[in-house]
Parts: C-alpha cells; structure tokens; sequence
C-alpha cells in the first residue's frame, strides 16, 4: 500500500509549496483513500451540526413529523429569517426535505440519510 501522501482529489501535493496545507488538501499517511474518502463524505455532515441552533432543529424535527418555519423559529426563539437560513444549511446537507402544503414549506428529517451519516461517522472512527 503505497502511503505517500495524495490530495483528496487523488493528485500529489505540490512538494515546492511546502509541506505545510491547509485542512482538507491531503490524506495524512496514516489513512488509506478509503479511509480519506469516507472523511471527506462525512464533512458536510460534521460542519452542519457544528451549529447548536441546528442540532436543536433536528431534534424538534426529531419527536414530530414536520414543523413550518414559523413553527420551528416559535419553538427555538429564533427570528424567521436565521430559522430559515439554518433550514436552507440543513437541506443543503440533506438532513431535512421540504414538502409544500399550500404556500407553507413543512420540514421533516430524513431519517435514512441521518442513518447513512451516523454508518459512515461509526465507520470512519472505528480505524
């Protein structure tokens, strides 16, 4: 197995520039392309509930079956808009899907991408 390291986008680093790179360029030479892999699926998943306003968002959606903004910014105390903007992060991850009842938008969680997401975090640090 060849260790050296690759950037995410399979190419080697550019030696002249420095061994120093931001975040997210290389694999460290522990962690096969697999492992890389499965870290860079799960990013967008770990930077989107790194906010506490949306982790408690998915735990109101959690215990009902969708809730409307307006619904979900009463429960939080939240202004409309900042509900709005962690809903659009949170859909961008696909942790919640939007359904249209009239001109209401209802936000549910969807639960099987949740799943996929806690399968690849019990995965990635089981190495």
């Amino acid at each position: 197995m060849d260790r050296s390291i690759t950037s995410l986008n399979k190419t080697k680093p550019d030696t002249e520039a420095g061994s120093r790179k931001q975040a997210g360029e290389f694999v460290p030479p522990i962690l096969s392309e697999e492992q890389a892999a499965g870290v860079w699926r799960l990013r967008p998943f770990v930077k989107t509930v790194t906010d506490v306003n949306r982790l408690a968002i998915l735990q109101e959606l959690s215990q009902v079956d969708g809730l409307g903004v307006l619904e979900l910014s009463d429960r939080l105390m939240l202004s409309q808009p900042l509900t709005s903007w962690h809903l659009h992060i949170l859909k961008r991850a696909r942790l919640v899907t939007p359904t249209r009842q009239g001109r209401r938008r209802i936000y549910r969680l969807d639960r099987e991408r949740l799943n996929e997401y806690r399968e690849l975090f019990q995965w990635v640090t089981s190495f």
